[in-house]
């Protein structure tokens, strides 16, 4: 997910990151108890939420009964959010014990609601297909209804802005390696997973698909399996995220 411009003066907004958080928790403080704004640069994914996020790239409500509430008052058009099924067909495609998983998520859940937690929102910030980061929302003591399909929206826009604002004032490195190979270019490759492109006719590799991938390096090849967790295109290519 390329960050698109979004409707405003980027010009006068990008220039000023700490604007346009203060001006983000103000409103924030309307329609939750708290929020912060994780980033994902020194760290790694660490409990449920953040993992289920960084696998998606899609919204997290919890409890899980406010994303099937909230589906009756949204458009097709609203962002992405996180439901019952596709948890399930996360936990399978990366490889988890569903039972032990869903245990997992139930009392992360249920120590929520011990504190007086009723409510959570992460949406993730995402920078091309990556998820950086994310925005986190709750709502506490008196709150006691789930977040608003306005909401939603509003939180979604900002997480759009603030990668672009993000990329504008030079917080990603943008130090791709671009190494052809037949038909297909190498984008990045780590000891996790490899992200490449094809050309749009090239061969279809739909999520949660096994392949078998030969990597070649210093005239060594390593046989690997790995499944597509990610796919995107844009006007002249279709990017292919694989984990080993």
């Amino acid at each position: 997910h390329h960050p698109e411009p979004p409707p405003l003066n980027l010009k006068k907004d990008a220039a000023s990151i700490t604007n346009q958080l203060n001006a983000f928790r103000e409103k924030a403080l309307s329609f939750s108890s708290e929020n912060k704004i994780v980033m994902f640069r020194e760290r790694k994914p660490g409990n449920v939420p953040e993992q289920l996020i960084a696998l998606s790239g899609k919204t997290l409500l919890l409890p899980l009964d406010d994303a099937d509430n909230l589906a009756q008052q949204r458009n097709p058009e609203a962002p992405k959010v996180l439901t019952h099924s596709d948890i399930t067909r996360i936990i399978n495609g990366d490889g988890q014990d569903p039972v032990e998983a869903s245990i997992e998520l139930s009392r992360y859940v249920d120590s929520l609601f011990q504190r007086k937690i009723w409510h959570e929102m992460y949406t993730p910030v995402l920078f091309r297909e990556y998820v950086v980061g994310y925005i986190y929302l709750m709502r506490s003591d008196l709150q006691t209804s789930g977040f608003s399909a306005n909401t939603l929206d509003f939180v979604h826009q900002f997480a759009r802005l603030l990668s672009y604002s993000l990329k504008q004032n030079g917080y990603f490195q943008m130090i791709p390696v671009r190494e052809s190979f037949d038909r297909s270019e190498l984008v990045d490759i780590s000891g996790s997973g490899i992200l490449f492109s094809l050309p749009l006719n090239g061969p279809s590799l739909d999520i949660y698909t096994d392949i078998d991938l030969q990597v070649t390096i210093a005239e060594r090849a390593i046989t690997v399996r790995g499944r597509v967790m990610r796919r995107y295109q844009d006007s002249g290519r279709i990017y292919i995220g694989i984990k080993f």
